[in-house]
């Protein structure tokens, strides 16, 4: 498909679907390892893909001042006509998608916690999906 050209596929809706929040001690610094921890994508039809992404952000970080995983799904639409496939609209453009909604959240969320409110930065989307690939080939490997 040619970059300049619209794909045709429209966000039908988002939603967070489960989330966990346990506060485990007040820290002054907060230390956070944002990840994505599964992706699962549904192709309901030539019409419709259903994706539910789910993130944790204390990944790897030692006694993080709290637990904290959410997961969305995401809906897509797109007519017979459009220019890109499911197969072409791959992983980086869901996460595209999802990930402002779940920085919003983990910030209104901390924002109630006793402990200093999270602003998660601009993060590189490209790298968060490739650390998501590595960890499952490395999880399918030691199987």
């Amino acid at each position: 498909m040619d970059k300049n050209q619209n794909p045709g596929i429209s966000i039908e809706s988002v939603h967070l679907l489960s989330s966990c929040v346990n506060v485990r001690a007040n820290k002054g610094d907060l230390e956070f390892g944002l990840a994505v921890t599964s992706i699962q994508r549904k192709v309901i039809s030539d019409e419709e893909l259903r994706v539910v992404i789910d993130f944790d952000l204390m990944d790897g970080v030692e006694n993080p001042a709290f637990n904290f995983t959410a997961t969305y799904g995401i809906s897509y639409k797109r007519p017979g006509d459009a220019n890109m496939t499911w197969e072409e609209f791959n992983n980086g453009f869901v996460l595209t998608h999802v990930l402002p909604y779940f920085r919003e959240f983990a910030s209104s969320v901390t924002l109630r916690l006793p402990v200093p409110a999270l602003i998660i930065p601009p993060t590189n989307v490209k790298a968060l999906l490739l650390d998501y690939e590595n960890r499952k080939a490395g999880a399918v490997r030691t199987l």
